[in-house]
């Protein structure tokens, strides 16, 4: 009989900390704890007995943890995230077995779609080191073609455009590209040059990168420096050099005391 009671204390393939408002869920599966037996866990591969702490464990966050509004999922596997369900387990498990398991993996998905929806929780998939390579590979693929001139448009040829991240979706069938102009001049006109070149660009792409489909591919605009500038404006307010005084002052006099 499978026992579907279980608590953080008792994990064998998840791992659960806190900081703060964020809770991290590391999935480091177990080789050696097959719920079922004859059969190893490899790759973050997972059976029922992984699911179902992971299901305890999104319940938790959700009704025992309400000051948690980020919950970051990860891997403990270095260069894998999970290799899917277990090969071996279903080739062994009886017909029932396998429609229970996908009845409880999909309940499982929608317990995190409705905590996303419907409480303070957010979740959040740390990319796994295949997805930051290929990302890496078309972020140089498209800078050196931009370098070189090889993208034919008048507005592009009047811009110095920089490429500082690419991400890619979990199957890889979608870049998202983001861009920035020196300076941040004409940044809009820039995405919108780069889309009427779509098509050259993601056929370019699909030659220098070696994947399996070419990548759809979206261009976006880098507003992390924006971001960084609007910090470092709001820093320099009186109202905020102020009370960074006051900080200082206030630590001044408990060392002299």
């Amino acid at each position: 009989m499978i026992d579907f009671q279980t608590d953080p204390s008792r994990y064998r393939h998840w791992k659960l900390s806190f900081d703060g408002p964020v809770a991290t869920l590391t999935m480091d599966v177990d080789p050696s704890a097959p719920l079922l037996g004859g059969y190893e866990l490899k790759l973050n591969s997972y059976d029922l007995g992984v699911d179902i702490e992971l299901a305890d464990a999104v319940t938790r966050l959700r009704f025992e943890h309400p000051e948690v509004g980020a919950v970051i999922l990860r891997s403990g596997n270095p260069g894998v995230f999970c290799a899917g369900a277990n090969i071996r387990m279903l080739a062994k498990a009886s017909h029932g077995h396998k429609v229970n398991f996908c009845k409880f993996t999909n309940e499982t998905r929608l317990a995190i779609e409705d905590a996303c929806a419907n409480s303070n929780q957010h979740g959040r998939a740390e990319p796994s080191q295949r997805l930051l390579r290929v990302g890496e590979l078309v972020r140089h693929a498209l800078a050196d073609m931009l370098a070189r001139g090889e993208v034919h448009d008048p507005v592009l040829e009047n811009h110095l455009v920089t490429v500082p991240e690419v991400r890619m979706s979990p199957d890889l069938r979608l870049a998202t590209i983001y861009v920035m102009p020196l300076g941040g001049r004409d940044a809009t006109d820039v995405v919108a040059a780069l889309e009427r070149n779509k098509r050259y660009v993601r056929g370019e792409i699909a030659r220098r990168v070696n994947l399996k489909f070419a990548p759809e591919i979206r261009f976006r605009v880098d507003e992390r420096f924006d971001e960084a500038e609007r910090i470092e404006k709001l820093l320099r307010t009186p109202v905020v050099q102020r009370d960074l005084e006051s900080e200082k002052e206030s630590g001044d006099e408990k060392d002299e005391s």
